[in-house]
């Protein structure tokens, strides 16, 4: 319904490692297309467990505090649910990212929600979910599987209160875990073609 040039469907792409450099992120963020597809959820779950798990490609510091941030407007798929597109093999938990490119999307099912909770708290890195109200009913019931998640309403193509969730998130972290540095990462997810 939208006059918008799409990129082609994808799992998970990192377009930006951890940096303090604002007007590089900007620049980066401006570049970036969303994707079509056939079917209406996301790989949002399998990009944040790419993100955990893929400290070397993402940038994590091992001091800093560990935000996570998923902007969306549709639920994302869960574990079982790539047996349509025929791919029945489980997630590993691993990083499948090569030359930024998540490279599992073919090959393995989405994560499952104990296997994304347990690899977000290992790597101690706490989702914030950015959603749109039409989708914040889904989203509230993920958060209760996820420890340490914050969730938080955008409206349609906008996101006005978005800076105050991060930062709301970012205070209770702080106030937990000591300070750290800013630094901000990178990456699109979308879903396979199924």
């Amino acid at each position: 319904d939208y006059q918008i040039h799409c990129r082609p469907a994808h799992g998970f792409h990192h377009v930006l490692s951890m940096t303090g450099n604002i007007s590089e992120f900007t620049r980066v963020m401006k570049r970036q297309r969303i994707s079509g597809n056939v079917d209406t959820p996301e790989g949002g779950l399998d990009a944040m467990l790419q993100a955990a798990v893929c400290q070397r490609a993402v940038g994590w510091r091992s001091e800093a505090k560990r935000l996570l941030l998923l902007m969306t407007d549709q639920p994302s798929h869960l574990a079982l649910d790539s047996r349509l597109a025929g791919i029945v093999t489980p997630h590993d938990g691993r990083c499948h990212v090569e030359n930024n490119i998540y490279t599992g999307s073919t090959r393995m099912d989405h994560p499952s929600l104990g296997q994304l909770s347990d690899k977000l708290l290992e790597n101690y890195i706490y989702p914030i979910f950015a959603v749109e109200k039409k989708q914040y009913q889904w989203y509230e019931e993920l958060v209760n599987l996820l420890p340490g998640s914050f969730l938080g309403k955008l409206g349609v193509f906008q996101a006005p209160n978005l800076i105050d969730l991060v930062v709301d998130a970012y205070k209770v972290k702080s106030v937990t875990h000591g300070s750290s540095e800013k630094h901000l990462s990178l990456s699109f997810s979308k879903n396979r073609g199924m």
